[in-house]
Parts: structure tokens; C-alpha cells; sequence
């Protein structure tokens, strides 16, 4: 829009120029609004191409999303294929194996009947010689002496068989395989009773049971516990074990597998650390190491899982397990953020619990087809209603997993009974899965297209309210900048009074500390006071007792004068008289030099009192000054308070107060000028005191200390009071202080409520830009809807059309088709200049 406005500037202005020179041209006028019809067509029709060019885009994804929906179908379309060959070639090899196990069935039922013969013919009298019976079979049966033969184990079992063919009992009741033998019973007794007659039966043909390998376990599936006591073998206790392993499974005593699939997990990294050094070789392929882990690892991993009740922790566990060795695989750890499916993708392999539920469902579907006599059906074990249960939730059961796993697949039960319908259905389940998640895929992929097709248009029809929004927008970006012009202007103030406050609040604390410090010269004086009141009392106390001491001595002279002059034997001697007098001198100078002592200090203490007379008239009379300046100060502000307050709201700003900030801060100076010049005063005269000698006799001493004492009362009352006065007056000037400091918050405070008007200004801007914007949006759905409608019309003229052309003659359809054409293209250039 800037670039096309640039462009017309110049041309309007030669224009201008040109009709100045030659006067108004009508040909000219014609000209340049047939030129300004011509720019606005260009204009439709860029707007057009853009809307083909977006169109082909749309189509171009639409083709793009159908080709990837088709190269997904073509490779499910290539699994299917894949899934029915290995079927085919599975069913070759079942067949095959088939073949063998009858071709082995038949060895074994002529090794039987020979045995049959050799019986026969040792009851007989004629009986020929078993080296004749056993000739035809003496090749095989010196290889079968060997243990890498394939005869030997072949012929343990058939001496096993004959050996105990008589103590046998049915299944599951007894079991054997190869040299394992295990004795199911329902009580300790009857095992033990079993056992004992296996021990003698082997024995008595030269075998006999190891005691090393012998195990018994205890079951308590009912919740009731077993008899207590031991199994013994040969008179040996055979040990008790809580888990019992037969054939690669652990079967616990408490029916749970928790123990079995811990033991697979580990035979499975058994076999992964066996083949470590081809599956973690970089060089070979990911999707062959996948195919080496489908064919030796996860066999070995569910060796016996199509018995196992899974539950939610078993499936979770080996889940976990399986992962760990396929991230192993790929060289990647969990730090790496790539998720499990895409781990699967790399080395194609399945989940490991839709291959449990495919090994339990094949398990089950080869119970169905036997029948009932066989071992299979036999070894299921019956749930009897008098049974007691124990406590707790009941125990998932093998036929409730099925059950389980039959409804989540979506298979029939009686499909188990055809053994190749039954093993596609369980494939075909997995397919069907397979299925619904790329149907998934496709109906996200069309809704995505569909909505990218909506945003297309909606982004078509809001490029026509681009400029009127832009305008808008450029208008409101003004009025912000005022706004935020306006912003700065009150931050600058209010940085301004929060200045003044700060220093009205630095001069509050420096009176604060004014007057604190007089407080504590107030207490000093004080103190000073009680100090010479204790030395005047000692003072006279110490009077009092030279006093004494002179009475004492002239009564002591008088009574050894007239004691000397009376009597001769008590004569005092001299020396004892003289050392009695020097000893009453010494006290005597001792007791002037207290006196001495204490003098000094009372003229101290009335120098000092003097001073802080002074100092107190001092101060007494600059508070006077300030309080004075400051009620004036007070008076001349309420009076143009009004008007500045008046005039600010007027204007949208708060007027300043300059004066009352001088003045406070010129009495706050003041009187910590005082206050710091008294404390210097103080401490200097404390240290340069001068002393003076007592020469006077004691009588004048005793009056002038007395004199000293009553000045001194007098003058510490008054100190009192003019103290008192300093403090009241420094508590009214922190009260105004105060209050000036009050009135300047509330002037910050209309500063900020201003602010708050200023933003709820800009709220209403754009809460109105936003109105407006819903508005267009509400005229753009509203014009889509009448485009709809008219196409509606439009198909439905043409439709009415075409039955009329089909019904009257060629000239009036003729005629009607130039109308039914240009109607429809007049309401859609109304709704375009509208």
C-alpha cells in the first residue's frame, strides 16, 4: 500500500500542475479515472491470481496427502502378501513336521513291538535267542551306546517305560520326561507314600533317585496350609522349596508367575549376551539384527508364557526388558528422547505383548481341537465350589487371560475348532489393528486438510480488512506513544517527590537524633547533679568529723595537761604525746585534702552547669525562631493550596511545593547545628577542667559550699524545664514534619490515580480494537454466508435453466442464457465493492 500511495503522489501533482497551466480538462478527468478503473482491475486480478496460486497449492497437498495415503496402503496391501506367504510356507514346514513325527511314531511302535516279542517269547519254553531277535537291530543299538546318539534317549525312555509302567498314575498326577519324574499329590502323606515306592521299584531294577535333586514343595493355591511335617527319601528329609522348577518354569507355592518371568527375562539376556558381539556391531544391519532377535532371543524370552495368567506388572516387565535390548541394539539410550515405536520401526519388531496374547490364543486354540481324554485337557485344573478361597482379591485365572484377550482381538471362540482359520484369525486380528490406526491416520490427514482448505479462505477474506486495520492500528500506535510520553512525564515526577520524601525523611531522622541527643545531655546533667549532691553531703560529713577531731584533741590535751600537773606517777611522756599529735595531724591533712578534692570538683560542676545555661538559651531561642517561621510557613501554604490543587486537577498534574521543603530543612539544619556544636562544647570542656587549690579556713569552706549547693538546685531546675520546653518543641516540629510528609503521599498517590486513569485509557483502546476486530470478523462470516447463498442461487438458476431449455423452443433459451449469466456476476461485484 506504501509502495502504490508513493507512485500516485507524483503522478497527482503533475496533474495538478498541468491543470493550473491549461485550466480544467474534461478529456483529462475521463483519463485519469479510466487509468484509476484500470489500476483497480490490475489490482482484482493479482488478487484472483493469488487466490489460483493458493488454490493449486491446496490441491498440490490434497494430491501430495493422497499419494502418501495410496504408498500406505500399497505397503499394508505388501504386508498382507508377505503374511499370507509365510503362511503358506509355515503350513509347508507343519506339514513336513508332520511327516517326521509319524515317520518317528512308526520307529518307535516297531521298537515297541519287538519289546513285545522279546516279553512273548521269554514266557515261552521254544523261545529262540535274543541275539537272533536283537541281530537286525545290533547297528543301532551300538550306536545308541554313544550319548550323541539319536536312539539313546530314545531308548532311557522306552527302558523308563517298562521299568514303572506298573506304578505309573495318570496325568498330572505323575509326569515324566527323559529322567525327570515329578509326583503330584493332594496330600504330604500320599507324596511321600509315592515317592517311596518309586525308590524301591528303581532300586529293585539297579536305578535309583538322586537325593541331591529331589525337591518337594507345599502348595497352598486353596488358602489353606498344608499338614506339617517332612518328605523323606531312603530315610532322608527331602528339602522344601518355595518355588519348584520342571522343564525350564518356575511354579511357585502361591499358583503367582512373578518368579517364572524373572527367570525368562534372565535366560533372555543370557542368550542377548551370547550374540552381544553381532548385535551391537554397527556394521550389520539394523533390520537383520531385528530378524536374529525375533528367531534366538525373544523364543528364549517366552519359553512357556502361553501358560502364564499375565498381569498388568508381568506384561509392563518384560515390556521394559524387550525395550532395554532393542535400544541396546539400535546404540541408543533414553537420554537420546526417540520414542519406542520408532525404535520398533528401525529393527521391525512387534510389541512383546501382542506376541504373548498370540501364543496364549494359539495355546488355547490347539486345547479346543484335542480331545477330551488328552493330557492337555486332563491337566487343567477344575474350580470346585466348596473349595475355600483365600483372602484377598481372587487370582487371575489362565481361562479368564483369554477370555481377556479373545474380547480385546474381537475373535470367536469357535473358530479354534479349524486349526488354519483359527491361526488367520489371530493374524488377521493383528492386521485389523494394524488397520484401524491408518484409517485414523487418513480421517486426521483429511481433517487437517479441510481445515487448511477453511484457514485458506478465512485468510482470503481478512486480506481485504488488512489496510483498514493497519490504519487503525497506526492511529492507536499514536495514541500510545502520547500515552506513554504522558507515562514518562509522571515517572519523572514521581521520581521527583520520592527525592523530597526521602530527604524530608532524612531530615525527620536527623531531628530524631537531635533530640535524642539532647535527652541524653538532659540525663548527664542530671547525673552530674546527683554527683555533687553526693560530694557536698560528704563534704559535710567530713567537717563534721575534723570537727570532732579537734574537740577530741583538745579535750585529750587538756585532760594529759592537767593529768601531767596533778600526779606524778602519770606523767604522759613526751614521745608517746608527740607521736599521738603527728599521727591527729596526719588525719587532719589527710581529711583538708578531701576537702581540697571535693571543692574542686563542685567549681567544676558549676563551670559546667553555667555552660549548659547558656547552651540551653541558645537553643531555646533559635526553636523560638523556627517555630515561629514555621507556623508562617504553614499559613502561607493552606492559602494557595486550593488554587494549586485546583489548577493541577485542571491541567493533569500536581503542582509542586518548594518552600515548605526550604523551611523544614532550614530548621531541621538549624537545630542539629546546635545540637552538634553543644555536643562539641561539652566534650571539650570536659577535658580541659582546671584545678584549684584550697587555702581558706573550714568555716568559709562549709559557706560557700553551701552557697554552691542551693545555686546549683536551682540552677538544675531550671535546666529541667528549659529541657522539657526543647523536647515538646522538637515533638511539634516532627509532628509537621510528619504531616508535610502525609501530604506529599497523597500527592503521589493522585499522581498514581492518575496513571490508572491514563492505563484504563489504553485498556479501552484495545478493548475497542478488539470489538472492532470481532465486528469485521462477524461482517466476514456474514459475507461468506451470502456468497454461499448466492452460489446456492446461482446452481439453482441454472438447474431451473437448463429444464426450461430442455422444454421451449431454441430462441428464448437463447435469449434467457445472456441474463442467467449476468445476474449472478452483478451480485458478486456488488458484494466485492460493498
Amino acid at each position: 500500500m506504501e509502495k502504490r500511495r508513493t507512485s500516485i503522489k507524483p503522478s497527482i501533482e503533475v496533474e495538478e500542475f498541468i491543470n493550473l497551466l491549461h485550466g480544467s480538462d474534461p478529456v483529462r478527468v475521463e483519463l485519469t479515472r479510466l487509468e484509476n478503473e484500470v489500476r483497480d482491475k490490475e489490482r482484482e486480478l493479482a488478487e484472483a491470481q493469488a487466490e489460483i496460486r493458493a488454490l493449486k497449492l491446496s490441491d498440490r497437498a490434497r494430491e501430495k496427502a493422497c499419494e502418501e495415503l495410496t504408498e500406505e496402503l500399497a505397503k499394508v496391501d505388501g504386508k498382507l502378501k508377505l503374511t499370507e506367504s509365510l503362511l503358506e510356507t509355515r503350513n509347508l514346514e507343519i506339514k513336513k513336521i508332520n511327516e517326521e513325527k509319524k515317520a518317528a511314531l512308526a520307529a518307535q511302535f516297531a521298537a515297541e513291538a519287538t519289546l513285545r516279542r522279546v516279553h512273548a517269547a521269554q514266557k515261552d519254553d521254544d523261545m529262540p535267542p535274543i541275539e537272533a531277535i536283537l541281530a537286525p537291530l545290533e547297528a543301532e543299538l551300538k550306536l545308541a551306546r554313544s550319548e550323541g546318539s539319536a536312539l539313546s534317549p530314545y531308548i532311557f525312555a522306552l527302558v523308563m517305560d517298562e521299568i514303572t509302567k506298573d506304578i505309573q498314575g495318570e496325568i498330572p498326577w505323575c509326569m515324566l520326561f527323559a529322567d525327570d519324574v515329578v509326583l503330584v499329590d493332594e496330600s504330604r502323606t500320599e507324596v511321600d507314600r509315592k515317592l517311596e515306592l518309586w525308590r524301591r521299584t528303581l532300586e529293585s531294577k539297579g536305578f535309583r533317585l538322586s537325593r541331591t535333586k529331589t525337591e518337594y514343595m507345599g502348595c497352598e493355591f486353596s488358602g489353606i496350609r498344608p499338614v506339617d511335617g517332612d518328605v523323606c527319601l531312603d530315610g532322608q528329609v527331602v528339602p522344601t522349596k518355595d518355588t519348584f522348577r520342571y522343564l525350564g518354569s518356575m511354579l511357585q507355592s502361591d499358583g503367582e508367575i512373578d518368579e517364572d518371568v524373572s527367570h525368562r527375562i534372565r535366560a533372555g539376556w543370557v542368550k542377548w549376551r551370547q550374540a552381544s558381539g553381532v548385535l551391537c556391531d554397527k556394521k550389520v544391519p539394523q533390520k537383520l539384527k531385528g530378524k536374529f532377535y525375533r528367531t534366538a532371543i525373544r523364543p528364549a524370552m517366552l519359553y512357556g508364557a502361553e501358560c502364564w495368567a499375565t498381569k498388568r506388572r508381568h506384561v509392563q516387565k518384560m515390556s521394559v526388558a524387550e525395550m532395554r535390548m532393542l535400544r541396546w541394539i539400535c546404540g541408543h539410550t533414553r537420554k537420546d528422547r526417540i520414542r519406542n515405536d520408532d525404535i520398533r520401526d528401525m529393527v521391525g519388531v512387534a510389541p512383546i505383548e501382542e506376541k504373548l496374547i498370540q501364543h496364549r490364543l494359539r495355546w488355547f486354540g490347539h486345547i479346543q481341537r484335542r480331545p477330551p481324554e488328552a493330557p492337555v485337557r486332563i491337566g487343567i485344573l477344575n474350580h470346585f465350589e466348596n473349595t475355600r478361597r483365600g483372602r484377598g482379591r481372587p487370582r487371575l485365572t489362565w481361562e479368564e487371560a483369554v477370555k481377556r484377550d479373545l474380547k480385546e482381538w474381537n475373535v470367536s471362540k469357535e473358530l479354534a475348532i479349524d486349526r488354519s482359520a483359527w491361526k488367520l484369525a489371530i493374524h488377521i486380528a493383528k492386521l485389523q489393528d494394524d488397520n484401524r490406526a491408518l484409517d485414523r491416520l487418513t480421517k486426521s490427514k483429511e481433517a487437517a486438510l479441510l481445515e487448511a482448505e477453511r484457514t485458506i479462505e478465512i485468510a482470503l477474506a481478512k486480506a481485504a480488512l488488512v489496510d483498514d486495520l493497519q490504519n487503525k492500528n497506526q492511529e492507536l500506535i499514536k495514541q500510545i506513544e502520547i500515552c506513554q510520553e504522558e507515562n514518562k512525564i509522571l515517572d519523572k515526577m514521581h521520581r521527583q517527590k520520592v527525592a523530597e520524601v526521602e530527604k524530608l525523611t532524612q531530615t525527620v531522622r536527623e531531628l530524631e537524633e537531635a533530640v535524642l541527643a539532647g535527652g541524653a545531655a538532659a540525663n548527664a546533667v542530671r547525673d552530674y547533679q546527683r554527683k555533687v549532691q553526693e560530694m557536698n553531703e560528704e563534704k559535710k560529713t567530713l567537717d563534721r568529723e575534723l570537727a570532732r577531731a579537734k574537740v577530741t584533741a583538745n579535750r585529750v590535751a587538756v585532760v594529759v595537761a592537767n593529768e601531767w600537773k596533778d600526779a606524778n606517777d602519770k606523767v604522759m611522756p613526751v614521745r608517746q604525746w608527740l607521736d599521738e599529735r603527728r599521727f591527729m595531724q596526719g588525719e587532719m591533712q589527710q581529711l583538708r585534702d578531701k576537702l581540697a578534692i571535693s571543692e574542686r570538683t563542685a567549681r567544676s560542676e558549676a563551670q559546667l552547669k553555667e555552660k549548659y545555661h547558656l547552651r540551653l538559651k541558645v537553643l531555646e531561642e533559635g526553636l523560638r525562631m523556627s517555630a515561629s517561621g514555621a507556623r508562617t510557613s504553614v499559613s502561607s501554604r493552606r492559602q494557595p493550596n486550593g488554587g494549586a490543587n485546583s489548577g493541577s486537577k485542571a491541567n493533569g498534574f500536581l503542582a509542586r511545593r518548594p518552600s515548605f521543603q526550604m523551611r523544614s530543612s532550614s530548621t531541621a539544619t538549624t537545630i542539629v547545628s546546635h545540637a552538634k556544636g553543644a555536643s562539641k562544647s561539652f566534650d571539650g570542656r570536659l577535658v580541659n577542667g582546671s584545678g584549684h587549690s584550697l587555702n581558706g579556713s573550714t568555716d568559709d569552706s562549709e559557706n560557700n559550699s553551701d552557697e554552691k549547693i542551693n545555686g546549683e538546685l536551682s540552677n538544675g531546675e531550671s535546666e529541667d524545664t528549659v529541657s522539657g520546653l526543647l523536647y515538646d518543641m522538637l515533638q511539634k516540629e516532627v509532628i509537621s514534619l510528619r504531616k508535610a510528609c502525609h501530604e506529599k503521599d497523597q500527592s503521589l498517590k493522585d499522581k498514581d490515580d492518575a496513571i490508572e486513569m491514563l492505563a484504563k485509557k489504553v485498556e479501552t483502546l484495545t478493548k475497542a480494537m478488539e470489538v472492532e476486530g470481532k465486528k469485521m470478523r462477524r461482517e466476514m462470516a456474514t459475507m461468506e454466508k451470502e456468497v454461499a447463498a448466492m452460489r446456492v442461487e446461482k446452481d439453482q438458476d441454472i438447474k431451473a435453466k437448463r429444464l426450461s431449455i430442455n422444454t421451449k423452443p431454441p430462441a428464448q433459451n437463447t435469449a434467457q442464457l445472456p441474463s442467467a449469466r449476468n445476474t449472478p456476476r452483478a451480485g458478486l461485484m456488488r458484494h466485492s465493492q460493498e
